[in-house]
């Protein structure tokens, strides 16, 4: 997956896991995907494996009990 498709999938993530949205998620966002997203993207190619995904969003959303199913 892209950076930009990580991107809609986090906000929703953000929307229906952690109950964020608008200003809210936009601030989180600014705050935590780039560092998230760098810290996963080791080998700069500027995607993720889709099966990464979910310890992506764990990691993103500070939640290591979240259920993505």
């Amino acid at each position: 997956m892209n950076e930009a498709i990580t991107k809609t999938a986090s906000l929703e993530v953000l929307k229906t896991h952690k109950k964020l949205d608008g200003k809210d998620a936009e601030e989180y966002m600014k705050q935590y995907f780039d560092r998230t997203w760098a810290h996963f993207d080791v080998t700069k190619e500027g995607k993720l494996d889709v099966d990464v995904l979910p310890q992506f969003m764990r990691f993103f959303a500070s939640d290591q009990s979240l259920e993505l199913s």
